[in-house]
């Protein structure tokens, strides 16, 4: 499995990259999605407005397939 993971970061309002982080260690009784779309919802575009300097993944409407 891969050692990391990418992910579209917000790390300015509007503003986004790709970033890579380190895959997450998955407990025995927990699966991991491999995330093929997401959506960004209205909490989500709340968000920008309430940056303090720290980068933000956003969306938390999720689909994928179980990876592990």
């Amino acid at each position: 499995m891969a050692e990391h993971v990418l992910a579209s970061t917000m790390i300015a309002p509007k503003i986004f990259e790709i970033r890579e982080y380190p895959m997450p260690d998955i407990p025995p009784d927990a699966g991991l999605l491999q995330v093929e779309a997401t959506g960004v919802s209205g909490s989500d575009v709340h968000q920008q407005t309430r940056m303090r300097g720290t980068a933000h993944i956003l969306g938390h409407e999720i689909v994928g397939r179980l990876a592990a």
